[in-house]
C-alpha cells in the first residue's frame, strides 16, 4: 500500500509539473521553438497543450469575428461620409474648406457645474 501511495503521489506531481511546464511554454518569448524542443510523449503535457491550443483557437475565432464586424461598420461609415461629401459639394454656398475647419475644431467642452 505504501509503494502504491508513493507511486500515485509521484504521478500526480509529474502531471502537475507537466501542466505548469506547458503553461510556461505558452508564456515564453520564443513559444513555438521552445515548445517543439520540449515536446515529449507525456500525456499530461500534451493534454495541457491541446487545451491551450483550443483556447487560442476560440480567441482567434472571436477576434476574427469582431474584426469582420468592425470592417463592415467601417465600410458603412466610409460610404456615408462619401455620400455626405458628395451632397455637400452639390449645395450652393457651402465652402468645404470652411466646413472642414469647423468640423476639425472639435466638440465644445462640457459645462459641468
Amino acid at each position: 500500500k505504501h509503494a502504491f501511495d508513493l507511486k500515485k503521489t509521484e504521478l500526480r506531481n509529474k502531471k502537475s509539473a507537466a501542466i505548469d511546464e506547458a503553461k510556461l511554454l505558452f508564456e515564453s518569448s520564443n513559444k513555438l521553438t521552445h515548445l517543439l524542443e520540449k515536446l515529449d510523449s507525456d500525456d499530461a503535457t500534451i493534454a495541457e497543450l491541446i487545451k491551450q491550443v483550443e483556447k487560442l483557437e476560440r480567441e482567434n475565432e472571436r477576434l476574427s469575428s469582431e474584426n469582420d464586424r468592425l470592417s463592415e461598420q467601417r465600410d458603412i461609415l466610409l460610404e456615408r461620409f462619401a455620400r455626405w461629401q458628395h451632397n455637400l459639394q452639390k449645395m450652393d454656398g457651402v465652402d468645404l474648406n470652411k466646413l472642414a475647419i469647423s468640423i476639425d475644431s472639435g466638440l465644445p467642452s462640457k459645462n459641468r457645474g
